[in-house]
Formats: C-alpha cells, sequence, structure tokens
C-alpha cells in the first residue's frame, strides 16, 4: 500500500530531524557525499527571489513545495522536488534519496481529473516561540493557503497547511543565500 502525500512529507520532516547533519550550512561539512542524489535533472530556484533574505527564501520554498500542477506533474512529489532548489545541498541531497512508492491520493485523483493548478498564497506566521536566532541561523513559520483551479472554471476547497522551517547561510557576508535546513509541514 502506498503512502499520501502527507505521509510523505512527515515521513521527510522526521528524516530531517533525525539526519540533524542537513542543517550544516554549504560548504561546512563533507557529509553531503554520502547521501545518494537522485539522477533525475535537478530543480531551479526562481531569479526573482532574494536570496540574501531568509523569509523571501523560506517562503519560495514553500510556494514551491506546494504549488502542484496536475498538468505537468505526476504526483504531488514532482513540487516536493522542485522545492529542494531552496534546500542546504545536504538536505536536499535527503529530500531526494526518498524515492516514494506512488500513493493512492484520492485528493490528487479529484485535482487531476479537473486538470488542476494549485495557487499558492504564503504568509509569514507567529504561532509559538522559537528558537533564538542567530546570524547565521533563523527559524520561520508560515501559512499556506492552497487554491485549487481546474478546467471549465472548476474551484475546488482551499486547503490550509502551516509551515515550520529553520534557515541557515554559511557566513554573515552581504549577500549570503539562506537556505532552507529543515522542514515540517502540518
Amino acid at each position: 500500500m502506498g503512502r499520501t502525500p502527507l505521509q510523505l512529507r512527515t515521513a521527510l520532516a522526521v528524516m530531517a530531524i533525525v539526519f540533524s547533519a542537513a542543517s550544516a550550512p554549504a560548504g561546512a561539512t563533507a557529509a553531503a557525499t554520502t547521501v545518494p542524489v537522485a539522477t533525475t535533472t535537478l530543480p531551479t530556484r526562481s531569479r526573482s527571489v532574494a536570496m540574501a533574505k531568509p523569509v523571501a527564501v523560506g517562503a519560495a520554498a514553500v510556494r514551491a513545495f506546494y504549488g502542484y500542477n496536475t498538468l505537468t506533474d505526476t504526483s504531488t512529489w514532482d513540487a516536493v522536488l522542485r522545492s529542494s532548489a531552496y534546500y542546504t545541498p545536504v538536505y536536499a541531497a535527503l529530500t531526494r534519496s526518498v524515492h516514494p512508492q506512488q500513493a493512492n491520493d484520492p485528493q490528487w485523483d479529484t485535482w487531476a481529473a479537473h486538470r488542476a493548478v494549485i495557487a499558492v498564497q504564503v504568509k509569514r506566521v507567529y504561532d509559538g516561540t522559537p528558537p533564538p536566532s542567530t546570524p547565521t541561523r533563523t527559524y520561520l513559520e508560515f501559512e499556506a493557503t492552497l487554491s485549487p483551479h481546474g478546467d471549465h472554471h472548476w474551484t475546488g476547497a482551499k486547503l490550509v497547511h502551516f509551515v515550520w522551517m529553520s534557515l541557515v547561510r554559511a557566513n554573515t557576508a552581504k549577500g549570503t543565500p539562506w537556505l532552507v535546513a529543515r522542514m515540517e509541514t502540518q
């Protein structure tokens, strides 16, 4: 029996906690070479994202993570892989190394039947008390509202997800990019 997209995202979050080495900034450790990487084409980042701003990077990662397109994607996993463009090299390799079994997902099947593209609105939220940030690590929380729109003016029910993430950067030099080191969803 396959896993649902929620189970797959939860498994990724658990793996991220277990493999805390994934939170190391790029270049900080050679551990990235020990994690297998899928042989597919790696995703690219949007040129419009200000990589030196953690909120912009986090919001872009969330938008990519939930930006499903049933016209081009084979499952929600394609969007997860696209979001890895905003991850640290180690976390991205860890994410891509998970090869989920194709799940029987009724939500995806409904969207695909309507040839839906999911619009994602992301807003920063402050729910709880995150750990203190440092100049090279920050913790952010987002709310993602998913709005499916399909053929013949079809509109599906909106879904809301919450995302918690830590972002890191290699140093404090101006322009140093922030990258997602860990992400958990609900």
